[in-house]
């Protein structure tokens, strides 16, 4: 086995393992204020994922769990962070009436059913209300919605569309309004590839975080070792560093060669093992997303607001700085050649129900259906 394999190897050996211990990791609850709070550590590893499910995927997630006794691939992802899963009201309003329903027909007794949704999918699904973003939406993604047959997929397939998200659905005619393409039935059943792809595409970029952060830590403790000695004793310094340099002077070249190639092989072999992996599955990801219009396009077609609340969804949906000031938003918004000063921001996320404050001044999209247990 070659390098490069054997890298490989050991890549698949690491998503193994850390999917089974994310498998059985505690359930992370919304705060008693409903924020789904991001630590410090949560800000480096990348954007979050987006990703609207809707009635009938919960339907069979929740049964496999059942069965297998296992969490799914899209509530594993969920309980790390690395998916973000956002549910319109009415996908809610569904599972809870038509629950008895379902668990009679898979066969699988009401009470687990129930305790499994609410003990594992309730907590990581952010609801959102959709009353208001048809506005939000392009003329020729309107057309396509309003041509959808089944009003009750309205609401996820509007939500998917604003946000840019991965609309999980096998209804042929949901899936096409949302993606404006068609799909036949076993392209539709293959949800579950992309979901892999992320979730492997989550772990590795955590990994590649917290491996280049050692050099980056070495360079700056010895570059702030070097600050408080010249501020200490500008004279230790200079000792310190004419030390340095003999032994740096002592060592023979070819010890400075048989680092610089073990270093130059272990960067390769990172690059191949991790790096490569991970850029296949983010873009196998990436290309279940919608196509999201340019922000310019939609400026000429929508009014100014209309376009702001879409482009304030698309980032809260995605940030790491959650739950954001209304300044911390204005800060990372896109530049929409419009006015979008931290007043007008702060007014859009004030107007619009899917916008939640869980504490003063800060927002999240969409709020939580259940906090943490007392």
């Amino acid at each position: 086995m070659n390098d490069g394999a054997d890298g490989g190897w050991h890549v698949a050996q690491f998503l193994a393992k850390t999917h089974a211990e994310n498998a059985m990791a505690p359930v992370r609850y919304a705060d008693p204020y409903g924020a789904f709070l991001e630590s410090v550590v949560d800000g480096f590893f990348g954007d979050a994922l987006p990703i609207v499910p809707d009635a009938n995927v919960l339907r069979g997630n929740i049964g496999r769990m059942c069965r297998d006794g296992h969490r799914t691939v899209l509530i594993t992802g969920a309980n790390t962070g690395t998916f973000r899963l956002f549910c319109a009201e009415h996908v809610l309003e569904e599972v809870v009436e038509h629950s008895q329903e379902w668990a009679s027909e898979l066969g699988i007794p009401y009470d687990a059913y129930v305790n499994c949704w609410r003990q594992y999918f309730l907590p990581n699904m952010r609801l959102v209300s959709t009353t208001q973003l048809r506005g939000l939406l392009s003329p020729e993604e309107g057309k396509r919605i309003d041509k959808l047959p089944d009003r009750d997929d309205v609401p996820s397939a509007t939500l998917a569309l604003v946000l840019g998200a991965f609309y999980v659905t096998e209804d042929a005619l949901a899936r096409f309004a949302v993606y404006g393409v068609d799909a036949d039935a076993e392209e539709r059943r293959n949800w579950l590839a992309p979901l892999r792809c992320a979730g492997d595409a989550g772990e590795l970029h955590k990994l590649a975080v917290i491996a280049s952060a050692a050099p980056i830590l070495t360079v700056t403790g010895v570059w702030n070792l070097g600050r408080w000695l010249h501020k200490k004793s500008p004279l230790a310094l200079a000792i310190g560093a004419g030390v340095g340099l003999f032994l740096a002077t002592r060592l023979k070249p070819e010890t400075y060669r048989t680092v610089g190639t073990a270093l130059g092989l272990a960067a390769l072999q990172f690059a191949d093992g991790v790096i490569r992996p991970y850029s296949e599955n983010i873009e196998s990801f990436r290309a279940v997303l919608p196509a999201f219009p340019l922000w310019e396009d939609l400026v000429a077609v929508n009014g100014r607001d209309a376009v702001l609340a879409r482009a304030c969804l698309h980032t809260l949906g995605r940030s790491r700085q959650n739950p954001m000031t209304v300044s911390e938003l204005a800060d990372e918004l896109p530049d929409l050649g419009i006015g979008q000063s931290v007043q007008r921001v702060g007014k859009i996320l004030r107007n619009n129900e899917c916008f939640f404050e869980p504490y003063k001044g800060y927002w999240q999209l969409g709020h939580a259906v259940v906090g943490a247990p007392a």
